[in-house]
């Protein structure tokens, strides 16, 4: 178990949802870390893999009995992933028409796509709904 007093440096990942709150979270962890013998890789999994990432955030590095922390930042709104569907069948040729069939939300994008795509001022004569549902 490693501790405190252990000369190996360690990432501590923190955030809050305000500056102040951010603040002092580093000022409790400072103190908390200056007086105890704690396993810090437990702490910095629990920071870094278990708790919520908030709009504030900092960092710090654990090492040789000291805790310092880099200045603070504010993200950005967290961003959602998203499906890529490239249509090139590489997986399952007819994975598109099974997407069209089976998600309204694929099949509305798709078409939101084709609206855009036949207001071009050379659109194309195709559709990708029509190139999806004719292949193979």
């Amino acid at each position: 178990m490693q501790s405190i007093s252990n000369d190996k440096s360690t990432l501590l990942v923190l955030s809050a949802n305000d500056q102040i709150s951010l603040e002092q979270l580093v000022e409790k962890y400072r103190a908390y870390l200056s007086g105890n013998t704690v396993p810090i890789k437990d702490i910095a999994y629990t920071l870094g893999a278990r708790r919520d990432h908030m709009q504030f955030r900092t960092f710090g590095i654990v090492s040789s009995g000291s805790f310092n922390c880099a200045t603070m930042t504010k993200c950005g709104p967290i961003l959602l992933p998203v499906f890529i569907f490239t249509g090139q069948g590489a997986q399952w040729p007819e994975m598109g028409k099974g997407l069209m069939a089976d998600y309204d939300s694929f099949r509305e994008d798709i078409r939101n796509m084709d609206e855009t795509l036949s207001q071009l001022k050379h659109a194309p004569l195709w559709t990708i709904e029509g190139m999806i549902l004719d292949s193979c």
